[in-house]
């Protein structure tokens, strides 16, 4: 993955607290797919619609809350 989609995709993050679903063309560097995927990153930020549900198939989480149980692995 290009700089440019990594720094992208940190910023789709900060606005959706999640992060999109990276297609198999952008994950391998393929210029015509990095370019679009950044892109359709930067007008998803700008809108504040996620668009990469339909065109990428990403799944936003159902919750953003903590978990009910929390398991301590700290061993005294």
């Amino acid at each position: 993955m290009t700089n440019e989609c990594i720094e992208i995709s940190r910023k789709f993050h900060h606005k959706f607290k999640y992060f999109p679903e990276f297609p198999d063309d952008v994950i391998m560097e393929e210029p015509l797919a990095c370019k679009e995927f950044c892109e359709l990153l930067s007008h998803c930020i700008e809108t504040g619609i996620d668009e990469t549900i339909e065109k990428y198939g990403t799944e936003p989480p159902t919750s953003f809350e903590f978990p009910d149980i929390f398991i301590d692995y700290y061993d005294h």
